[in-house]
Formats: structure tokens, C-alpha cells, sequence
């Protein structure tokens, strides 16, 4: 009887995954659409907040709380969520420590504006915190019909599908703390 109900168990463990995903690359489009003023007109920021609610918040536990300051350019942020670590200084993203960083991640949402032709985007930055995590996020943009377009002298990517572009871009981690790899939508 032991030896049956140990069997049972072990093909039950052998059915979980081996990790949950920390967020999906249609996901993370998904919130760069679900703010799109120019699909929800004055009925952006709401569909924002029920996607935020359902998805980062209810499907992947994601805290609420992060902001990011001081690095210039033409973007706002306007909220950002966590998973897998904590913020190390003043709740800002640039200082999140990963507990687990296969489990780790920050997601970002600004309003960027584009100089050129005056307009305001919405941009999304996904930041994943080891190799594994971004090469399953990588492999999703180009099951998304995202085609990579190659990576610069500076070790960025390019995904491009249509209208749409998500750029990865490597960066190492102050205090020898590894590398984060951040998808901007």
C-alpha cells in the first residue's frame, strides 16, 4: 500500500511544472494594448487598471508599488509591479533585488512621448532577471509571430511584428549581482 500511494505521488509531482511563469510576452503585450489611447480613448487608464487587476495582480501575484526616477528621457512612468524580490532603496525599480531570479521580475508602464511627430505611446518594460527567463520570454515573442531582426554591436535584440517592436537589452547588475534583461514593448 505504501509503495502504491508513493508511486501516485511521485507521477503527481512529475505532472506540476518545473516553474511558474513569471509572466507571459502575450501578457506583457497585452497591457501595452490595453492602455492604447488610441483603441480605448478616455477609457484607457481604466482598461489599464482591469487588466493590471486581473493579470498582474490575480493571475501572477505581482506587489504594486514600484516607480523608477532620475535616468531623463521622453518617458513618465506611471506604475510598476513585482514579483520575486523586493525593492532595495526608496521602492524604485533600478534598486530591485531578486530573491530567485528565475522568479523575478518588474514591470514597468510608461507614457513615452515620440519627439519627432509629437505624439504619446505607451511603453512597456519587462525586466526579467536570468538567461533561461528571457531566452522562454524570447521564444514567445516569435510564437507571437514577433520576428527577430538580429542584435546590435551592443548585444541589443530586435523583435519586430507588423507596427509592433519589443527591443531586449542586456544589462549588468551593479555589485556583481548578474544581469537583467529588459524587454521594452
Amino acid at each position: 500500500m505504501k509503495r502504491k500511494l508513493c508511486l501516485i505521488l511521485l507521477a503527481a509531482i512529475a505532472c506540476l511544472p518545473l516553474r511558474a511563469e513569471v509572466i507571459s510576452a502575450a501578457d506583457a503585450l497585452a497591457i501595452v494594448e490595453s492602455y492604447s489611447t488610441e483603441k480605448h480613448g478616455d477609457k484607457a487608464s481604466e482598461h489599464f487598471e482591469k487588466f493590471v487587476a486581473a493579470t498582474l495582480d490575480g493571475k501572477y501575484r505581482y506587489a504594486h508599488g514600484l516607480t523608477g526616477d532620475g535616468y531623463g528621457g521622453p518617458c513618465d512612468i506611471i506604475d510598476g509591479y513585482y514579483t520575486g524580490g523586493k525593492p532595495e532603496n526608496e521602492n524604485y525599480y533600478q534598486f530591485f533585488v531578486p530573491d530567485d531570479p528565475e522568479a523575478a521580475c518588474v514591470v514597468e508602464y510608461s507614457l513615452c512621448e515620440n519627439e519627432v511627430l509629437n505624439e504619446m505611446y505607451a511603453s512597456v518594460m519587462v525586466q526579467l532577471y536570468s538567461a533561461s527567463a528571457a531566452n522562454r520570454f524570447s521564444d514567445q515573442l516569435v510564437e507571437l509571430g514577433f520576428k527577430n531582426m538580429g542584435t546590435d554591436e551592443e548585444g541589443a535584440s530586435t523583435f519586430s511584428r507588423g507596427d509592433r517592436a519589443v527591443t531586449l537589452r542586456p544589462e549588468l547588475l551593479p555589485n556583481d549581482r548578474g544581469t537583467c534583461y529588459h524587454f521594452y514593448f
